[in-house]
């Protein structure tokens, strides 16, 4: 089977690293051959399992940089969506994929009404990583129910990423919804149940909706002894240490507004620091000892980090299955989160973390008081946490799942 993946970025963000992880999956089963298509030029991220083609390339990127200044936007955007069209054509003639698999596509370079064109009648799976393939430009809806009846203009975050026109919006979401209800042979999948429930109550609605959890390599991410791992980070070996780990992890949707204010109440003992894993800029608590970490893109090392700490904090008020708390689990390192999203799916608890029913500062503080009484009492939850990411999160499992799926469309 010829698997062509397609999104936005290679190795940007938690969508990008889970795409990988599936194509690399994938590559190495029986007879299947997996090309990545990505729509923005990115660095080489070392070896891959799988070969990748760059929607307008480095050469093209570098001119259109150049012009960049004395050009309009609109003319840019024009050059480089016409140098990724006819790469993208030029891929699917050549590679003649079986079944298409689209992943983030926030970032692309072209209308959904034109790559519906040129991906023709080809069987697809659209792995959705947040709610924006079913909205008129969000990720996550919040509290907005806009997305099940038509977005428009007057859309509450029309600035927030992935941020768009207020006049752009309404078009947008027809357009999305024109490209799915004109479909057949075409699917979604859901790292969540959460995303998939909520995907049936947009224009999902008519078509398959799976849920397929995201997976990982198992032999990567395993618990490491935690002094050892405290000892090669050069960390304090006693006493208890939390992590907070995202991309950017002052954002509103990663909950950094939160996260200092409840670890203020929380975390006023004299044997807890936090470490942070991200851009952490701005992010400072007073009384807690902070080591900051910085931007990690080394698996092996983030293998390190999460078997060094006693819990990780995902104060987000909103997300679909995180890539960090699969890692957590699979390190053998419990989770404090809200009760949102795909959380309560990996997160259960007595047996791999803390759920918070209250969004709010001072609820998740109250939670992670409570948990970390319980680790300085000897609660240990390492192998409950193990034995769930094998269970739920194998890499090779989700590959076969994602198979059955694609063989299913092609029939």
């Amino acid at each position: 089977m010829k698997i062509l993946v397609i999104s936005d970025h290679l190795i940007q963000g938690g969508a990008a690293v889970a795409c990988n992880r599936l194509c690399e999956a994938l590559a190495v089963q029986s007879g299947v051959s997996v090309h990545r298509f990505v729509f923005n030029p990115c660095a080489t991220p070392g070896r891959m399992g799988f070969p990748h083609t760059q929607g307008t390339g480095w050469r093209a990127e570098s001119s259109l940089q150049a012009v960049h200044g004395a050009a309009p936007v609109s003319l840019v955007s024009r050059l480089r969506r016409g140098i990724s069209t006819r790469r993208l054509r030029k891929l699917i003639a050549q590679f003649q994929p079986d079944v298409i698999n689209l992943h983030n596509l926030h970032g692309f370079a072209f209308p959904i009404s034109e790559l519906a064109e040129i991906l023709g009648a080809r069987p697809i799976v659209w792995t959705l990583h947040d709610m924006w393939s079913f909205t008129g430009r969000c990720a996550y809806a919040y509290d907005c129910t806009k997305f099940i009846a038509g977005c428009d203009a007057t859309c509450p975050t029309p600035t927030e990423y992935p941020a768009l026109a207020p006049n752009k919006i309404a078009p947008a979401w027809a357009e999305k919804r024109a490209f799915l209800q004109g479909r057949a042979r075409t699917a979604a999948a859901c790292p969540s149940a959460w995303l998939a429930r909520e995907a049936k109550r947009g224009f999902w609605s008519g078509l398959p909706v799976e849920t397929l959890h995201n997976g990982l390599p198992l032999e990567v991410f395993f618990p490491v002894e935690k002094r050892a791992a405290r000892a090669a980070l050069g960390l304090p070996l006693d006493g208890l240490l939390g992590l907070a780990a995202a991309d950017y992890l002052v954002e509103r949707r990663k909950g950094g507004d939160m996260i200092a204010a409840a670890l203020a109440v929380s975390a006023r003992r004299a044997d807890f620091g936090l470490l942070t894993m991200g851009h952490a800029r701005g992010l400072t608590i007073e009384g807690v000892r902070m080591h900051a970490l910085g931007f990690v893109s080394d698996d092996t090392v983030k293998r390190l980090v999460y078997s060094a700490a006693d819990l990780l904090i995902h104060p987000a008020p909103v997300d679909n299955l995180p890539n960090t708390v699969v890692e957590a689990l699979a390190c053998g390192t419990p989770t404090v989160a809200f009760q949102i999203g795909g959380l309560p799916e990996m997160v259960v608890p007595g047996e791999t973390g803390w759920l918070c029913p209250t969004l709010g500062a001072d609820p998740l503080g109250a939670q992670l008081r409570q948990a970390l009484d319980e680790l300085a009492a000897g609660l240990r939850l390492s192998d409950r946490c193990r034995a769930r990411a094998v269970a739920k999160h194998d890499a090779g499992d989700m590959a076969k799942a994602y198979l059955a799926l694609f063989r299913q469309l092609q029939t």
